[in-house]
């Protein structure tokens, strides 16, 4: 198997979260349940393990996978893959990307975080999105573009505090700069180098 998917539980107070898990089915609230207990970025087969010995629940790996997959529409779970031999750095974030084989990545990078759209009237999300940070939402569907994973090759090294921004696709064999700003298509062997401005223009 290429990768190993994990799930984590979307930022939300808990209160909120238990009332919203209405929304859902049945089965949906039991894996819900079984990634919030778990209280940190939960891999596929330990989901399968636990869902089996503290739920009684023995579902497929494909229909948990399925469920997941609802869980993140909706907004409560967001997913990423990491390959074999790769590792993530503490407090490092990584939402909607697959990792591939032999990566390093540094502390406090973030991946794949959500964009603001500059088309509407505001750009806070409780304009645009159904489930969002706030907790709140003036809207019954979502506004923005349909979401797109952001794509690491293999063996690509990523220095501290780097932002990768949602969509960017960075090839194999790349180093990137601690503190760079990525965003686009990087090509393969690259040496990307790409600071943050400290003014507003």
């Amino acid at each position: 198997m290429r990768y190993d998917y994990k799930y984590r539980i979307n930022n939300k107070d808990k209160g909120d979260l238990a009332m919203e898990l209405k929304e859902l089915t049945s089965a949906e609230q039991v894996v819900m349940k079984c990634i919030w207990d778990y209280g940190k970025d939960m891999p596929l087969q330990q989901l399968i393990e636990n869902l089996k010995q503290d739920y009684g629940k023995d579902y497929k790996r494909t229909t948990i996978r399925t469920f997941v997959l609802h869980l993140e529409e909706k907004g409560y779970v967001t997913t990423y893959q990491i390959g074999k031999y790769s590792y993530i750095g503490v407090r490092s974030w990584a939402i909607n990307v697959d990792i591939g084989r032999f990566c390093s990545i540094a502390n406090d990078v973030n991946i794949g975080l959500a964009k603001h759209t500059l088309a509407y009237l505001s750009t806070s999300p409780i304009f645009t999105e159904r489930k969002n940070g706030t907790g709140h939402s003036w809207v019954n569907r979502n506004f923005n573009e349909p979401v797109r994973r952001t794509i690491i090759g293999n063996d690509v090294w990523i220095g501290a505090n780097v932002i990768i921004l949602r969509g960017t696709e960075i090839g194999d064999n790349c180093v990137i700069a601690a503190g760079s700003v990525v965003n686009g298509c990087i090509p393969p062997k690259t040496l990307y180098v790409q600071k943050r401005k400290k003014e507003m223009r």
